[in-house]
């Protein structure tokens, strides 16, 4: 798919979740059920192959917003833990003293859908 099909089928496939999101509201198990959607998974899924093409922009880091870490860092705490959840925050690629605008999520590292011409993320808690 090429970075201008995946926009749009993310476009149309958000619109489709938000309307589940708003009948989740008239079931009992609206959260739970909510969250195991097969159009919800297919949602992130599609994200998450965008993030792998995606253009980027860098800037200089600010050490007061985030803390950066190596890549291997990033994911050896996602998979041996995990220190990091997506419940926790997110993370945006980086170099030694640059960042991106390309968000990274610890189940882009589970899924094993991540950028690798990346060498760092700043890691922003919630």
């Amino acid at each position: 798919m090429t970075k201008e099909e995946l926009e749009k089928k993310i476009e149309e496939l958000e619109e489709e979740v938000d309307k589940i999101y708003n009948k989740s509201f008239e079931r009992l198990d609206g959260w739970e059920w909510y969250c195991k959607h097969p159009k919800l998974k297919q949602l992130e899924d599609l994200q998450r192959d965008y993030r792998l093409i995606q253009d980027y922009e860098l800037k200089d880091i600010d050490k007061r917003c985030g803390d950066l870490m190596t890549l291997q860092d990033f994911i050896e705490g996602c998979e041996i833990g995990p220190v990091f959840t997506d419940y926790d925050g997110f993370g945006e690629y980086a170099t030694k003293n640059k960042v991106s605008n390309i968000t990274v999520y610890p189940s882009d590292i589970m899924s094993g859908k991540f950028r690798k011409d990346f060498t760092h993320i700043m890691w922003y808690n919630k």
